[in-house]
């Protein structure tokens, strides 16, 4: 229940306790509601009651895109029903109220309370924070890290476009250069290249993306497709990496670098553009559709 409403001392149903916080509810995230219920309490509340009314009613629509999330993943656990918003209180009931900030016990404490997991799932599914490298946002962080905590799904749940989840896929156009891999911020695909056994494999982990698009703008034309539609299964779940492309490498005879072997292909791409337009270049797609004079402003 969000501090700004006037009757949150009072609840809408018996045997409930109430937590207040201070902001708006926007802040929470669908990552902290599924949290919730990966450690086992078995029904939330959320009081939207005072939204109409309140300083932050221009977040409502950030609260309801959070609710609609957090009940679509909750649906692949037959959930769904135990997230429960509330609109108006019929019949208040008097019952305890916490501050979120200053609960009489601890959020871990409150956490063991409500579930039988045990001190290392519940760390594990709310932060894990021994993960370095760049990393998605912190509720991105704890949606992913939640799903591990839930048992098998039941029921098949699609994420579209608004939900911010992504497939990738490669094309035989990919060069190796590992560009994509460096350029995203959140390290969903990663590159290994064995310079010894010339070999190189592109990995991606599904759950890291955060279908910003970087990859797809940066590399060449046709490399990456992304499809911003993800099903969960148990692979999904569990953060799998998937082998994008792998294969043998060579070395270009001009620059040294190395690329995907094709038969009877001798020079990278990249020499090899340069060997039939010395004075062309390889412009991402991402750079061609910026209009020339913004280009220049640029740079």
């Amino acid at each position: 229940i969000c501090q700004e409403n006037e009757e949150s001392s009072r609840g809408a149903a018996e045997n409930t306790i109430g937590v207040s916080f201070n902001g708006c509810l926007a802040s929470l995230g669908a990552g902290t509601l599924l949290t919730i219920f990966s450690m086992g309490i078995k029904e939330a509340y959320l009081r939207l009651d005072a939204c109409q009314e309140c300083r932050w009613k221009e977040l409502k629509p950030a609260i309801d895109k959070q609710i609609e999330l957090s009940r679509k993943l909750l649906n692949a656990w037959a959930l769904v029903e135990n997230l429960v918003v509330i609109d108006k209180v019929e019949d208040p009931h008097d019952r305890p109220l916490w501050d979120a900030h200053n609960a009489p016990i601890s959020r871990r404490d409150l956490f063991k309370l409500a579930t039988k997991q045990g001190a290392a799932a519940l760390a594990q599914a709310v932060e894990k924070n021994h993960q370095k490298g760049r990393l998605p946002g912190r509720d991105h962080r704890r949606l992913v890290n939640s799903f591990s905590q839930f048992p098998e799904i039941q029921n098949s749940v699609t994420l579209t476009n608004a939900d911010t989840f992504a497939n990738i896929t490669v094309s035989d156009t990919c060069t190796a250069c590992g560009t994509c891999a460096r350029a995203c911020p959140t390290e969903a695909i990663s590159i290994n290249i064995d310079k010894e056994e010339k070999y190189f494999q592109l990995n991606f982990a599904p759950l890291n993306c955060i279908a910003c698009e970087v990859c797809v703008h940066l590399c060449l034309p046709s490399s990456i497709t992304m499809d911003k539609s993800i099903t969960l299964n148990k692979a999904v779940l569990e953060n799998t990496e998937v082998v994008l492309l792998e294969g043998p490498l060579s070395q270009c005879e001009q620059c040294k670098s190395y690329f995907p072997s094709k038969p009877d292909t001798y020079v990278c791409p990249t020499c090899e553009v340069r060997r039939n337009n010395p004075f062309g270049s390889i412009v991402p797609p991402g750079l061609n559709s910026i209009p020339q004079k913004e280009r220049k402003d640029h740079d």
